[in-house]
């Protein structure tokens, strides 16, 4: 079967693998140096820096993701290492997004209503945060590995887009994510607006 002209020549693709695994790498650095002064410096443990923390963690296992598998041959694809990396991918893309919404909403609240939101941080509204950040997406990645809708996307693994398995619920799953990724960003905006 004939696959038509590649794209990517072989030393282009070694480029990008490269590239993936270098920025990867210094983004999972970076990420770890802001948990560990977190850890190592006590008057930075208050829950708008955790928040951040988590945030960071959150980036750190999506970069994780792209390092883990790299597509050679879309057509020659190991779909365990696939799912694995589509499952991590999308749960903490998501996760990323939402954390930084409700860093925006804490940011929000703390200029609307300062006095309630500079006393302590409760374990419930901790609690609350770390299911939705971190809760909702996962059940969103895992409601995607069980409907089988994770497969190659180009030269990484994600939501399947190669044509011979597309179909209207893996078009859903894209549409969802990317809706949901927009009315995210929408938010934040209302938040930057609100607070000036």
């Amino acid at each position: 079967m004939n696959k038509g002209p590649s794209l990517y020549t072989e030393d282009s693709l070694n480029y990008l693998k490269y590239l993936e695994y270098t920025l990867g790498s210094l983004s999972i650095a970076g990420c770890l140096f802001v948990v560990v002064m977190f850890f190592c410096y006590k008057n930075l443990r208050s829950f708008p820096f955790e928040s951040v923390v988590y945030l960071n963690l959150s980036s750190m296992m999506t970069s994780l993701s792209y390092l883990i598998y790299f597509v050679d041959d879309p057509g020659n694809v190991d779909i365990d290492y696939c799912r694995v990396q589509a499952f991590i991918m999308l749960a903490f893309e998501n996760s990323q997004y939402l954390w930084t919404t409700m860093i925006g909403y804490s940011v929000y609240q703390s200029v609307i209503n300062y006095e309630e939101n500079h006393a302590k941080t409760t374990n419930l509204k901790r609690a609350k945060y770390l299911i939705l950040c971190y809760g909702l997406p996962l059940l969103f990645s895992l409601t995607a590995d069980r409907r089988k809708v994770f497969g190659p996307s180009s030269y990484w693994c994600w939501i399947d887009t190669s044509e011979k398995n597309a179909n209207q619920e893996k078009t859903a799953f894209s549409v969802f994510f990317y809706l949901f990724f927009w009315l995210l960003i929408f938010i934040n905006l209302i938040f930057v607006l609100f607070n000036h």
